[in-house]
């Protein structure tokens, strides 16, 4: 038996190491990313904020991803995928936190949500690819640190609810140099 995983923002640093260790370990890689790449053993260009906004989209999306499972379901989901946006309490907009919270936090739980009878028949685990602003941050990084704080506070919740049917937990991770953290220092 094969085991199916997917990974969201599968062409940034983490996700990629995502996509390359599953496939050592086996699992046929189901990756997604709003920018074209090439990794996984089927990659579907998928837009998050759009996916969120735009229900036909999001349809359309999850019938393409769901096409890719096994008849043992999906085995995990890792939602990796990220918007940073940063700026000064003065800076940033609605539509910052809108974006934000979109593609960090409500995506999230409409994968898991939409994806749940796959991941029960597999017994599966969803993995939630939080920050370590999800606890600790610095100046500029409030909508983002905000909704990784939501992220934590939502998988804990689902935890609870889920426990007897699929494993769900977050990581936290600190500094990694991908481009997203290096952007967090441009000028700085």
């Amino acid at each position: 038996m094969t085991k199916t995983v997917l990974v969201t923002g599968a062409a940034g640093g983490i996700g990629r190491s995502l996509c390359e260790e599953f496939s050592s370990e086996g699992y046929r890689v189901v990756a997604t990313d709003v920018m074209k790449a090439d990794i996984g053993d089927v990659f579907v260009q998928a837009d998050l904020l759009r996916f969120c906004e735009d229900t036909d989209y999001r349809k359309n999306i999850l019938e393409t991803i769901s096409k890719h499972f096994s008849d043992f379901g999906l085995h995990a989901l890792i939602n990796n995928a990220a918007l940073q946006k940063l700026g000064s309490a003065e800076e940033l907009t609605y539509g910052d936190w809108q974006e934000t919270f979109q593609v960090n936090v409500f995506a999230p739980f409409l994968l898991t949500q939409s994806f749940l009878p796959e991941l029960c028949l597999a017994q599966g685990s969803v993995i939630n690819i939080s920050s370590i602003h999800e606890q600790l941050t610095k100046s500029r990084f409030a909508a983002y640190a905000s909704s990784k704080a939501a992220l934590g506070g939502m998988t804990r919740a689902l935890a609870l609810e889920l426990g007897n049917k699929v494993r769900i937990n977050t990581i936290c991770p600190a500094a990694t140099g991908t481009e997203m953290l290096k952007a967090g220092f441009d000028g700085d």
